[in-house]
């Protein structure tokens, strides 16, 4: 697989240590750049500040479980990658998954390589949808532009509705 140069993160939420470390190291070896949390809520402070981010959950942590960060995510972002790496293989489990939100359900062991092209696919529609989002010299050009502040979103004089987020 060849190394390209990545402009997104990928923050992973392990609770078992070693696999969280094993897991990073090999993403890490791929050329993505990743920060590794045992929590719901260390992702989630972590987020507050870089929400530029794919998530890789496990579903059976302790305190808040993947599902409901992978809900809370969506929710908030919806054009977030969310990838489960999880020992849960039921059919029934890979469906509710799915179905919470994620973009794609593997189970333990993971074939990295499988993991890697995944979260490549979801970067690139991360990095597309905010190239898209992007003002070009011609809105710049056009006018007034506007704050929504209902939906908290910027609106160029061509009418395009800008997500805005905190850097």
């Amino acid at each position: 697989m060849s190394l390209k140069p990545i402009s997104y993160n990928v923050s992973i939420v392990e609770d078992e240590r070693i696999l969280r470390e094993e897991l990073a190291f090999q993403l890490d070896h791929h050329g993505f750049r990743v920060e590794a949390f045992e929590s719901a809520a260390q992702l989630y402070r972590y987020l507050a500040t870089r929400p530029k981010t794919l998530a890789v959950l496990d579903i059976g942590l302790d305190g808040e479980d993947g599902l409901s960060m992978c809900r809370y995510l969506r929710a908030h972002d919806v054009g977030m990658g969310i990838v489960f790496v999880t020992a849960r293989a039921l059919r029934s489990e890979r469906l509710t998954g799915l179905d919470a939100g994620a973009d794609a359900y593997l189970a333990k062991p993971v074939d990295v390589d499988e993991l890697v092209l995944i979260l490549r696919r979801l970067g690139q529609r991360l990095s597309a949808a905010e190239s898209a989002d992007r003002p070009t010299t011609a809105d710049l050009e056009r006018g007034p532009w506007r704050l929504d502040s209902t939906s908290g979103m910027l609106v160029t004089p061509n009418d395009t509705w800008i997500r805005l987020s905190i850097k």
